[in-house]
């Protein structure tokens, strides 16, 4: 191989060399996650209740909770991915909606004015453990509802 080739062909492979160290280091500072940032990770609150409502009209069918929790992810910002509600007959409906934070679901028995909610919220990009009692503060207000019992995870 002629000397000025050689030369060439190995300017071209220090070119290759170096650029492969600047992408792979590129790569390492963009998108390897920040281990200090995610071990002050705080995954959120996670309420789990079951719920008597004076009134079980509002348990009959999903139309009016899903204009609310419609309303709910509006005000508080949340980012719907995905939902599906359900009413069984002859009364009573579940709703599951998923969302870029987590979830929220309900379940209902107007038969026996009851109602199983289930919300989390992950703190990934903002604290939302006041989104979550501020939903289900605002649910048991529109089901008027008491609580049986509530759990809140910490987690």
């Amino acid at each position: 191989m002629p000397a000025f080739l050689l030369v060439a062909y190995n300017r071209m492979n220090d070119y290759a060399i170096i650029m492969s160290v600047f992408l792979l280091f590129s790569f390492y500072v963009n998108f390897i996650p920040n281990t200090t940032t995610a071990m002050s990770y705080h995954p959120g609150t996670h309420i789990i209740a079951s719920l008597t409502a004076a009134d079980p009209g509002p348990l009959v069918q999903y139309d009016a909770c899903k204009k609310k929790i419609d309303e709910l992810i509006e005000k508080y910002g949340l980012q719907k991915l995905g939902e599906v509600y359900h009413n069984f007959s002859p009364a009573g409906f579940t709703a599951v909606v998923c969302l870029s934070e987590s979830h929220l679901s309900i379940h209902t028995w107007p038969e026996y004015k009851k109602i199983n909610l289930d919300i989390y919220l992950s703190n990934y990009q903002r604290s939302n453990d006041d989104t979550v009692t501020g939903i289900y503060e605002e649910l048991i207000r529109f089901f008027d509802a008491m609580a049986d019992s509530s759990h809140t995870i910490n987690r």
